[in-house]
């Protein structure tokens, strides 16, 4: 049977980091949605951190390997369609939010995930 997408949400979580080293933040996603299918890395206050990975598990299944947040964050400059990282996973479980910062921060590193979260209909 075929399913169509009955509801949409966007979910945002706002990471902070000021100091080096590898930290995991865990979110809650909800869980009345049936699927994740995208997300959204946005940076929103500028730091002097230039190199630093960010990577998603979920459920104990890795759904992004830490990669450099720069490859992840794509240029405001374009619609925000072409800004989704496409994924596919349920909310069911916690996610975690993986931050890998090379080099302390002299101020506070700050980036938004924002979760694409859907609901299905059976047609």
């Amino acid at each position: 049977m075929e399913k169509t997408i009955q509801q949409r949400k966007m979910q945002a979580f706002t990471v902070s980091k000021d100091s080096a080293g590898n930290s995991t933040d865990q979110v809650n996603l909800d869980t009345s949605y049936d699927r994740c299918i995208g997300a959204i890395f946005t940076e929103i206050d500028g730091s002097d951190v230039l190199d630093y990975s960010i990577g998603l598990d979920s459920g104990g299944r890795t759904i992004v390997e830490p990669v450099n947040a720069k490859a992840l964050q794509i240029d405001r400059s374009v619609s925000v369609n072409d800004r989704i990282v496409p994924l596919d996973f349920s909310p069911k479980s916690s996610t975690d939010i993986i931050t890998q910062v090379g080099s302390a921060p002299t101020g506070t590193l700050k980036y938004q995930v924002v979760f694409i979260l859907v609901k299905y209909a059976e047609c």
